[in-house]
């Protein structure tokens, strides 16, 4: 069973069989079940996606919790984002049989530790000081561009009053 908590405590779960996961095929145009894994990076790259799916398959157990999409949308924010991630995909792999289950398993966790390692190295960059230099210096040719382009024109003949 594959369960997250929202920022307010309240307990969420998500469990998939082969009728909801055609429903979200066709609903929301999202096919878990697909080999490539196509539409878990469309998922993990939209977070509109990632809420609009999420609200297709709680929705019930909101309705249950008085939630409407507005106040579901407000507790399912920051980390809550990451455990409803992870608790879908926990979801669909307990779905699958033990073999394809597993399979699916090691592929999400190498998955997630190159999501990491990215991140890790992406932070390293924007923290490198030669990084700093270097946006800072396309900012100031960028101004300078634009700065020229004012004065080209303002100095052109046409621009002149009376002419």
């Amino acid at each position: 069973m594959a369960t997250f908590k929202d920022g307010s405590g309240r307990e969420w779960e998500i469990v998939f069989d082969a009728k909801k996961l055609h429903h979200i095929r066709t609903e929301c145009e999202v096919d878990l079940t697909a080999q490539d894994g196509k539409d878990f990076e469309r998922i993990a790259d939209d977070p509109y996606l990632f809420f609009n799916l999420l609200w297709f398959i709680l929705k019930t157990q909101a309705s249950k919790y008085e939630l409407d999409e507005d106040a579901f949308a407000a507790v399912i924010v920051g980390e809550t984002t990451d455990t409803a991630a992870a608790c879908l995909l926990k979801a669909i792999t307990d779905f699958f049989s033990p073999s394809k289950s597993n399979l699916l398993k090691a592929i999400t966790e190498e998955n997630a530790a190159l999501r990491e390692l990215a991140t890790a190295k992406a932070m390293a960059k924007v923290a490198d000081p030669k990084t700093r230099a270097r946006v800072l210096e396309a900012i100031e040719q960028k101004m300078d561009q634009e700065v020229e382009k004012v004065l080209t024109r303002l100095c052109s003949p046409t621009s002149t009053p009376g002419s």
